[in-house]
């Protein structure tokens, strides 16, 4: 009897796959409609345009305005004195909700590029020497 309730229930998700299956196929069709038609522009204003050779370049995904800065700012104004490069990258992965027992170099990249920008502006203040530097906020 129970094989039954599984047997439906898988055979209710196999139709919700092939739904989003032609769904996407649909989508991919309007794309290559729409390249087609950028291809055929390219080629009325620049008739020898080779379009194979035109890199593919990706996207670059920036986080929105403050996305990185709002938190840092936050945990220079909580700490009860300078922290470092990599306890700030730290309190970033925890505003954003990721586990930080380990900083990756991309946290402690992102930590420093937020420092440096900071500091162009005046709000923040480098201490020490490039290896053991910390940093607080400038306090007027």
């Amino acid at each position: 009897m129970s094989e039954q309730y599984a047997v439906a229930g898988l055979r209710r998700k196999r139709d919700a796959l092939i739904l989003e299956i032609a769904e996407a196929e649909t989508k991919v069709q309007l794309l290559m409609m729409n390249l087609g038609h950028v291809d055929a522009a390219l080629r009325l204003l620049q008739p020898d345009i080779l379009l194979e050779a035109l890199p593919a370049k990706p996207m670059k995904k920036r986080a929105p305005r403050g996305f990185n800065a709002r938190p840092v700012m936050a945990a220079l104004h909580q700490a009860s004195g300078p922290l470092s490069t990599r306890d700030v990258a730290r309190a970033l992965l925890q505003a954003h909700g990721k586990p930080a027992l380990r900083v990756h170099r991309e946290a402690y990249e992102a930590a420093r590029n937020v420092l440096r920008d900071l500091k162009k502006r005046g709000a923040v203040r480098a201490l020490g020497n490039e290896t053991d530097r910390t940093w607080e906020l400038v306090r007027d």
